[in-house]
């Protein structure tokens, strides 16, 4: 988990924490079934809550390239 988000879940009340844990989950789940190139960067974006161009630099990608994978996925 990144400081961002761990800091915000600290400050939400435990209801949002719970919402916020249960809507991961469901993400998971349907990033599940993509092709591994679209699950891995819609991950990051959905997930880990990382910036396109920090997906770009992170994975050695062209950010038009991450930008086209999050818009497909």
């Amino acid at each position: 988990m990144d400081a961002r988000r761990a800091t915000r879940e600290r400050n939400e009340r435990p209801a949002a924490g719970l919402e916020r844990r249960e809507a991961r989950e469901t993400i998971a789940r349907a990033l599940g079934g993509l092709p591994a190139r679209y699950r891995e960067i819609l991950e990051r974006h959905l997930v880990a809550e990382e910036k396109p161009s920090e997906i770009a630099a992170a994975l050695s990608l062209p950010a038009g390239t991450v930008r086209v994978r999050l818009h497909r996925g």
